[in-house]
């Protein structure tokens, strides 16, 4: 295994405060972290979406005469239990979706510097 120092500082002896051993957990938790959002997190948003889509058209057929207020308009501000646990979900999916992103870009910033620092220390050995 190579190790490779992201943010150099110059000398020969190691000392950069970020030491990378193996880019491969870089890069393994990028794939990982695209994986479970588009396979798992993003399909159940989508279902959580859909339900609330369906709960909310149920809801906003029922009682409509003429003159009433709809689901979707500012006058009604009841909303059923069922749709503000759905709400719920979808707000944590969301969440979660967020956070796993968050990890994936965190892992592809640490995997450019650690490539940045192989330029360099390459640069710095001719």
């Amino acid at each position: 295994m190579t190790r490779i120092w992201a943010l150099y500082t110059g000398d020969n002896k190691g000392s950069g405060f970020w030491e990378v051993e193996s880019t491969e957990y870089l890069i393994g938790t990028m794939f990982v972290s695209g994986l479970v959002n588009w396979w798992v997190v993003g399909p159940a948003t989508v279902r959580t979406m859909k339900a609330r889509k369906a709960l909310e058209t149920r809801e906003a057929g029922l009682g409509k005469e003429k003159g009433s207020v709809g689901y979707g308009d500012k006058g009604k501000k009841d909303v059923s239990p069922e749709m503000r646990a759905l709400n719920v979900r979808f707000g944590i999916l969301r969440g979660v979706s967020s956070l796993i992103n968050l990890v994936g870009m965190i892992a592809m910033v640490g995997y450019a510097v650690s490539l940045g620092g192989a330029v360099e220390v390459a640069w710095a050995g001719k």
